[in-house]
């Protein structure tokens, strides 16, 4: 039998999202310009920051969650059961509908904030896939 575990509130839900976030942001702010000089594309840094920064604390998370209210790291992780694999495709398609619905019209709004209030940041920062040629 399973103990209850406690959810978290929207507002730590919020915070946990961005702390991670903002620690991946000045890892990859710190680290690009020495890589991408040396030659490797921007795009290795963010995959570097997955490995080496998004991995760690999220198992680190869960751990102290566990801890926390002494359950094991297996009761903190909900919906453990596997879809079906019709499940897993409406999902699937319903994600990335939901991502074009979203990214499509405010593509241009990232655009006028990188022209009018970031184009004093380089390249490289908003294109990954960049390098020195």
């Amino acid at each position: 039998m399973k103990n209850t575990v406690e959810q978290l509130s929207i507002p730590a839900l919020i915070i946990n999202h961005i702390y991670v976030g903002v620690i991946i942001t000045i890892f990859y702010v710190w680290v690009s310009p020495v890589i991408i000089d040396a030659g490797f594309p921007g795009m290795s840094i963010l995959l570097a920051a997955e490995i080496l920064i998004l991995a760690p604390l999220v198992f680190l998370h869960i751990r102290m969650s566990a801890q926390k209210q002494s359950v094991a790291i297996n009761d903190v992780i909900l919906f453990q059961q596997r879809l079906s694999f019709k499940s897993f495709i409406l999902w699937t398609l319903l994600g990335i509908l939901a991502c074009m619905i979203v990214y499509i019209p405010l593509y241009p709004v990232g655009i006028f904030l990188r022209q009018n209030w970031f184009e004093w940041l380089p390249e490289w920062y908003f294109n990954p896939a960049w390098r020195i040629r």
